[in-house]
């Protein structure tokens, strides 16, 4: 059983003698509701009469049933029921108490809340002639009524004809009745009306004149709340082919309405269906029709449909198929709002021995429908009875099978089965749980708990702050919103988010990956994971373990700390980084090195022109080919630029500068980055190319006595003469020493050693 069953299904009629048949229903302002119905034990013995019975919100009866009408001569049967805003009810139906012999009439009859009657039962038709039938009613928006049948008097002799009339709340009719169908040839008959929300109302009915010769059609008309025709009929249906009849209509919560239909043409050769389509306020089709029915073995047949409080709505038929050979049953299907079905129809009835027949359908104001049936397994031998069931269009129980359902608009409780379900939540703080299976969940919007149970899930919560948990299995999870959770226990499975936000994996999650294009962050845990980027600029933090770290086309910046982890980066990927707290050694398609933290750490790079920035600790930094970028910072730091033109910044602290191949700089930018003394000064090693590599000292201000920043003035090997700004070289043996003075006191406040050769030329600066 898909949807929730609320309580036992219930026999309605407590009087028992005779045949019950022909059931209307209808739910009440205080979330009650009531069965109206034809009974042969009208008792009096002058025929059948019109029954009802008041119903509690939980199902439990207010009381036994009673007659409904006051005129107890000849038969009064197919009775319609609907109620009021201010807690009454109005039943009507067809009376073969006419007065004046003219046939049947339809009556009517208005209740008060508490089911005691606001007066005798009255003649709703003001045309005597002839025979009236099949009578439907709707509550109008103002607080009035409105009453159709079908007439044997159209007026012009073409035929039967769609009357109706309306009524003001206290039973006092505001005019005489009048004719609906604007097309008069053949008959007309069987007509179903609803109110809109704006105070207009609709009726549909059967027409054997369909306008194609095709058969019986099913046309509608919308009414203005005067009734005054807001325009000619039309024909609902757009399957032509076969006959088209017995129709019932409910209004939407957004002023839209939907037709449904028995049909002939069920495009499969099966038998009848059950047809259905849904139009615009102002009577425009939003698309052609459509079958109803899933199950289509044998024939489907009088249908029924009520819209839902959350603005879906729900259909029912008499079906052939009821899938054990007792007979026929009940059958039911839940739609959403744009149409689609929320899932395959279901089998309402759970009583199985003998036919069940004729549903009627209502909703109730907490989203729960109520459905009444002709049973002929009475139970007590008496002949047919009057049976319901309540239905919790939010609770959804899946099958052994693959189910599709989507909730409403309430927080909806949906629960899958053993296969592989597709489940979806719509508004609402829904609980949904896919058990065994690879399921796919959807929270949409709301603050969601799903569940995937066993198997390889989807679980994606919408909007809203959600909360998944994804069980056994090799689960996805799909995060949008900053409240979302995950939940995974140790070993169940290899699992994935697919983020839209920043995010941290929980604990047992293995992997993310960064969706859309925003620049999004995303944090790995305690395990090995892999997290992928997208194509914006991306922070990808294995955490702890060997993570595998995948950037995309931005700039992505992977924080590194495990020497198992990895970074992968395709060309023409961005710019991308290396935030390291171990040695590291750039992965093809990486541009970018910075070593993070305070230990002694080594850093090398690739075959791109790299930049490589040191931490606080004495460093080793390689740039291997590419022209490189090199920066030590703090520390005793060795940078080598290996081949390619490079540039080398030692930082503060006695660095040791190899260019390697190439054009290369070594970039001063403080005196102090460079003190004088063996300890302290930089070292440039590996053979310095006059001619082609560079010492830049442009930054540095040579003369602190003046302000700005002053350029040094080269003196070769001479001596100091006290003038700021001096700069010079003493060659010890092949190995230079250079010595800059800044204050005009004659010492050297700045040293560079140059290994590799004897003499330095102005040419050798950049001052």
């Amino acid at each position: 059983m898909p949807i929730g069953r609320i309580g036992q299904e219930i026999i309605v009629n407590s009087t028992a003698t005779g045949s019950q048949g022909d059931s209307s229903i209808t739910a009440l302002a205080d979330g009650r509701f009531v069965a109206t119905w034809r009974s042969l034990d009208g008792g009096d013995g002058d025929g059948s009469c019109i029954r009802a019975r008041l119903y509690n919100g939980d199902g439990s009866a207010a009381g036994d049933d009673f007659i409904v009408n006051s005129t107890v001569a000849n038969d009064q049967n197919l009775p319609s029921i609907t109620a009021l805003a201010d807690g009454r009810f109005v039943a009507t139906w067809e009376s073969y108490d006419t007065i004046d012999d003219q046939g049947s009439c339809i009556r009517a009859r208005i209740y008060n809340a508490d089911g005691s009657p606001a007066g005798d039962d009255f003649i709703v038709n003001s045309t005597p002639e002839g025979y009236q039938f099949s009578p439907s009613i709707t509550a109008l928006a103002d607080g009035r009524f409105a009453v159709t049948w079908e007439s044997f008097d159209s007026g012009d002799g073409s035929g039967n004809c769609i009357r109706a009339r309306i009524y003001n709340a206290d039973g006092s009719a505001t005019g005489d009745d009048f004719v609906v169908n604007s097309t008069p040839d053949e008959g007309q008959f069987d007509p179903s009306i609803t109110a809109l929300a704006d105070g207009r109302f609709v009726v549909t009915w059967t027409s054997f004149d369909p306008g194609d010769g095709s058969g019986s059609c099913v046309r509608g008309r919308v009414h203005n709340a005067d009734g005054s025709a807001a325009g000619n009929d039309f024909v609902v249906n757009s399957t032509a082919a076969g006959n088209q009849l017995d129709t019932s209509i409910t209004a939407l919560a957004d002023g839209r309405f939907v037709a449904t239909w028995q049909s002939a043409d069920t495009g499969d050769g099966s038998g009848n269906c059950i047809r259905a389509r849904i139009y615009n306020a102002n009577g425009s089709a939003s698309g052609g029709d459509f079958i109803v029915n899933s199950t289509a073995a044998d024939n489907q047949f009088y249908p029924s449909i009520t819209a839902l409080a959350d603005g879906r709505f729900v259909a029912t038929w008499t079906s052939g198929d009821s899938g054990d050979g007792s007979g026929s049953c009940i059958r039911a299907r839940l739609y959403n709002v744009d149409g689609s079905a929320a899932g395959d129809d279901f089998i309402v009835n759970s009583t199985a021995t003998n036919e069940q027949s004729g549903s009627s359908v209502t909703a109730l104001a907490d989203g729960r429908f109520v459905v009444t049936w002709t049973s002929f397994e009475a139970g007590d031998g008496s002949g047919t009875c009057i049976r319901s069931q309540i239905f919790d269009p939010t609770v959804f129980i899946g099958t052994v099978g693959e189910d599709t359902w989507q909730g409403g608009n309430f927080a909806d409780r949906i629960y899958g089965g053993a296969s592989a379900d597709t489940l979806s939540g719509l508004g609402g703080d829904d609980l949904i749980n896919g058990d065994a299976g690879n399921d796919i969940l959807n929270g949409s919007a709301g603050n969601d708990k799903l569940f995937g149970g066993e198997g390889n899930d989807t679980l994606d919560g919408g909007t809203g702050n959600d909360t998944m948990a994804g069980g056994g299995g090799n689960d996805i999870y799909i995060v949008s919103a900053v409240g979302d959770q995950t939940i995974e226990a140790a070993g169940q499975g290899t699992d994935t988010v697919r983020s839209y936000i920043n995010w941290t994996l929980a604990a047992n999650v293995e992997r993310l990956e960064l969706k859309g294009a925003g620049n999004l962050n995303g944090t790995g845990n305690a395990l090995a994971n892999t997290l992928v980027g997208n194509s914006g600029n991306n922070l990808l933090s294995g955490g702890a373990g060997n993570d595998y770290m995948v950037g995309g086309a931005g700039n992505d910046i992977f924080i590194v700390g495990a020497v198992g982890d990895s970074t992968i980066e395709n060309v023409g990927g961005g710019t991308d980084t290396v935030r390291s707290y171990i040695n590291w050694t750039l992965a093809n398609n990486v541009e970018r090195l910075e070593l993070q933290g305070s230990s002694n750490l080594n850093g090398t790079g690739n075959s791109l022109n790299n930049t490589l920035v040191g931490n606080s600790g004495a460093n080793s930094l390689n740039g291997g080919d590419g022209n490189d970028y090199i920066v030590g910072g703090a520390g005793n730091d060795t940078l080598t630029g290996g081949a390619g033109n490079d540039r080398l910044i030692g930082g503060t602290g006695s660095d040791i500068l190899n260019g390697g191949t190439g054009n290369d700089t070594f970039d001063f930018d403080l005196a102090s980055d460079s003190p004088a003394g063996p300890a302290l000064r930089d070292s440039i090693v590996g053979g310095f190319s006059h001619g082609s590599d560079l010492i830049d000292l442009a930054t540095i201000d040579a003369n602190t006595l003046l302000a700005g920043n002053q350029a040094f003035s080269f003196i070769g090997s001479a001596a100091f003469s006290g003038v700021a700004g001096q700069l010079r070289y003493t060659n010890y043996n092949g190995t230079v020493i250079i010595d800059a003075d800044v204050n005009g006191d004659s010492t050297a406040d700045m040293q560079i050693l140059v290994a590799g050769t004897n003499f330095m030329t102005g040419t050798d600066f950049i001052l």
